[in-house]
């Protein structure tokens, strides 16, 4: 909806991001990123990108994400929403803001992921709208969309997403 490019990247493997990767602002890997691919070649930043002035890298829209690989804006709000792949017991759904937090690998979901960190942190980090369990064959979110059409009247504006590994949606 801004016109800009917006890029989902995993925290780059292995289990439990031993490297920290996704809550470390120099990394770019765990993020969503948001970049303008029409100013400048490779590419520009966007002016009101969270990270633009110091802090951390300037292409990072939000950070601490595990595996963002479907994304989508909502059409008629610009919302954006991700379903946000978990490590080993929980997937969840974020919306997405500017310059947040969502707490991979200190949190799975809503649950602490590295009790070594106490997960002190948590009071800072944005839960997900959702989330559920590995359990019963699911082991994967694939993010949808929010349904905006009129046929289905009772899924007017909820997200839609299902599970790779059932096919629940």
């Amino acid at each position: 909806p801004d016109q800009y490019l917006y890029i989902g990247t995993g925290d780059g493997g292995s289990g439990g991001d031993p490297d920290n990767r996704a809550q470390n602002p120099q990394d770019l890997l765990g993020k969503l990123l948001r970049i303008d691919v029409d100013r400048f070649f490779p590419y520009a930043i966007p002016p009101d990108n969270p990270f633009l002035k110091g802090g951390g890298q300037p292409e990072i829209f939000a950070l601490g994400l595990r595996n963002p690989w479907r994304f989508s804006f909502d059409r008629q709000t610009g919302d954006l929403w991700a379903a946000d792949v978990g490590q080993n017991n929980w997937e969840e759904v974020d919306l997405i803001q500017k310059g947040k937090n969502y707490g991979w690998r200190l949190l799975e979901g809503r649950h602490c992921y590295n009790p070594a960190s106490s997960c002190e942190r948590a009071p800072s980090l944005v839960p997900p709208v959702t989330e559920y369990r590995h359990e019963q064959g699911r082991c994967s979110v694939t993010g949808g969309y929010v349904y905006r059409g009129a046929s289905v009247p009772t899924l007017a504006g909820i997200y839609v997403f299902g599970d790779f590994c059932t096919g629940e949606i």
